[in-house]
């Protein structure tokens, strides 16, 4: 994304001053001007400027879209080397925090002090954001640079656009249920654009409400089955981490003492695997939607092409 630096008006709009440079012509544009890239920070002055740039990434988005579950468990797959990579320090903490927390007890009765309490949930909450900004870099252009870092300055505003989704699907759900769950669903999109956008609360709820716009019984049945799949892969883990318990006795102690290490690492593995889907839905739409077209019938329309080139 090119933002000026010198002082210089917007040609479609004198009063106001030019922030982008187009990154496709290079004419300059406010922000009121600028068209957002679909999945990069790149800016562009029109239409036409978009669709020539963003052409290829538009056809990547949609021809995903058409098997979110097969192009998802694929991104997960090529993404595992560089998640395990990313999370393994991460579960280390949360291992360890219980044992040293233990340790500064000073009234010895096994329990872990307040701020080690804290800590652990801290570092917890952190693992899944690094597991979302690793998909996300691997995905598209944003989350570049060290994860770590991009997890630690999205952590504050992600944290708030769920805190306040949840306090208006709160307020949904005291109105018979129903409500709640229409919220929620079309809200669900939120913390993606407060993560990978870096949009704040406010704008990323608004965001995800035109998303999801006639698409709500589109993302209940995706998140479904998204959840499902995700939660045999958990299953499997766990199936596999009580084995290892079972069969190596001789580890003693130290098997109950890295439970929570075994039991984190298997979280982000497979939440890593349901954010790989939702990314593949979540950019699938935004780029129909930044083109002003129906999902639905997209997909449709290149699955029958398909049907009829093979």
């Amino acid at each position: 994304m090119a933002v000026l630096t010198t002082r210089e008006f917007c040609p479609n709009h004198p009063d106001l001053l030019a922030t982008h440079s187009c990154d496709n012509c290079g004419s300059i544009v406010c922000d009121k001007c600028a068209v957002e890239a679909v999945s990069s920070l790149d800016r562009y002055c029109s239409d036409d400027c978009w669709n020539e740039a963003q052409s290829d990434v538009y056809r990547h988005f949609v021809d995903n879209l058409t098997s979110p579950y097969a192009s998802g468990f694929k991104l997960w797959a090529d993404s595992l080397r560089p998640l395990l990579v990313a999370v393994l320090p991460v579960c280390l903490m949360v291992a360890a925090i219980p044992i040293f927390g233990a340790r500064f007890n000073l009234a010895q009765d096994g329990t872990i002090p307040v701020g080690f309490t804290v800590a652990f949930f801290f570092f917890g909450v952190y693992g899944f954001l690094v597991t979302a900004s690793v998909i996300t870099q691997q995905y598209t252009n944003y989350a570049q640079g060290s994860v770590f870092v991009w997890a630690i300055q999205r952590l504050i505003p992600w944290a708030m656009t769920w805190a306040l989704v949840g306090i208006v699907v709160g307020i949904g759900y005291v109105f018979f249920v129903i409500p709640g769950v229409y919220l929620a669903l079309r809200l669900f999109w939120a913390d993606e654009y407060a993560l990978a956008h870096g949009d704040p609360p406010w704008r990323a709820m608004k965001e995800s409400w035109l998303l999801t716009d006639g698409e709500v019984g589109e993302v209940f049945k995706f998140q479904l089955i998204a959840w499902l799949l995700g939660s045999a892969v958990f299953l499997s883990g766990w199936g596999v981490f009580f084995v290892l318990a079972t069969v190596l006795p001789f580890l003693g102690n130290w098997t109950v003492r890295f439970a929570p290490f075994f039991i984190g690492l298997i979280f982000y593995v497979c939440y890593g695997l349901v954010h790989s889907m939702q990314l593949v839905e979540f950019y699938g739409l935004r780029a129909c939607h930044m083109k002003g077209e129906v999902p639905d019938r997209v997909v449709k329309l290149r699955l029958g092409s398909a049907k009829q080139a093979s």
